[in-house]
């Protein structure tokens, strides 16, 4: 199932608001019944059959509920439907909407579905919900500065690729390090942009697996208090769910580094990875590079 983000919902949407729609009734009846059962779940519209169950101040939303005929045996008869990436339903292969449902005839039934089901995402959860995309960025990162890199040296020596001697570049990085007045500037300002983009490239290359060794924080709010959620793994090796460690922090307790990795990284547009600092994840996450 898609990991729906709260902030990115369409308006909520009531339950007289559904009563009054051409959705089927009994979906406005559902959602009536579990407002009375969990107090504070909105919802928001998703499809003609469905809507998405929340908590505002939830990254994630809980899930979708429906009322509709989602079997593959179907008759046309429609049900009562909870999907949920808490949900493992093996009758249906990963990768199908039904694989992370429960379906019932009976509302009873579902709304025990959705008590069991509709929880709210663990730090753990949050991480391996934005993980792909934050390796993504540090890819996204590498291919850019290469690029980069390439321009440049092309701009210089008209040559994009292969490879220029050392004892060259070992010269012509001397000279930039020792403020070389070179005759043509422009050439001077190019190769000096060119050294800082290869330190960073080179930088990044050989910075080992940032994924397994990274902190995810998540930023929330705790007993009236802003919290912190940080999750690392035990070990580079380690990469299933029960060998990370969860820690809870406040402002007090929370590492000077950590703090100042967030500084920055707010600043910057999601999944915008920086080498040695990381990239926010949006929505109060953030991957610190340790």
């Amino acid at each position: 199932m898609k990991h729906i983000r709260v902030s990115e919902l369409s308006k909520a949407v009531t339950v007289d608001e559904l009563r009054n729609e051409t959705r089927p009734p009994q979906l406005a009846e559902f959602c009536a019944a579990l407002q009375r059962e969990l107090r504070g779940i909105k919802f928001a519209d998703h499809s003609m059959s469905g809507v998405v169950a929340f908590y505002p101040n939830d990254v994630f939303a809980l899930g979708v509920l429906m009322y509709a005929d989602m079997r593959d045996t179907g008759d046309g008869e429609r049900m009562y439907c909870v999907q949920s990436n808490h949900i493992v339903n093996d009758k249906y292969s990963e990768g199908r909407p039904q694989h992370n449902m429960k379906m019932s005839k009976n509302l009873d039934v579902a709304l025990r579905n959705c008590k069991k089901f509709l929880r709210s995402y663990t730090p753990e959860m949050m991480r391996a919900a934005t993980i792909r995309e934050f390796s993504s960025s540090i890819h996204n990162a590498r291919a850019d500065l290469d690029d980069e890199v390439g321009t440049l040296r092309d701009k210089l020596f008209n040559s994009r690729y292969g490879r220029l001697p050392d004892k060259l570049m070992s010269e012509l990085r001397h000279m930039v390090n020792s403020n070389h007045m070179f005759v043509d500037a422009e050439f001077g300002s190019t190769l000096a942009s060119y050294f800082v983009k290869r330190n960073e490239l080179d930088s990044l290359e050989s910075s080992g697996d940032v994924v397994n060794n990274i902190y995810f924080v998540r930023v929330g709010e705790r007993f009236g208090k802003q919290s912190f959620d940080v999750v690392w793994a035990m070990s580079p090796s380690h990469m299933s769910k029960d060998e990370f460690v969860t820690e809870h922090h406040t402002t007090d307790t929370l590492p000077e580094w950590l703090m100042e990795r967030m500084a920055v990284l707010q600043m910057m547009e999601p999944f915008t990875f920086i080498e040695g600092v990381g990239a926010s994840a949006g929505d109060g996450m953030f991957y610190a590079v340790r």
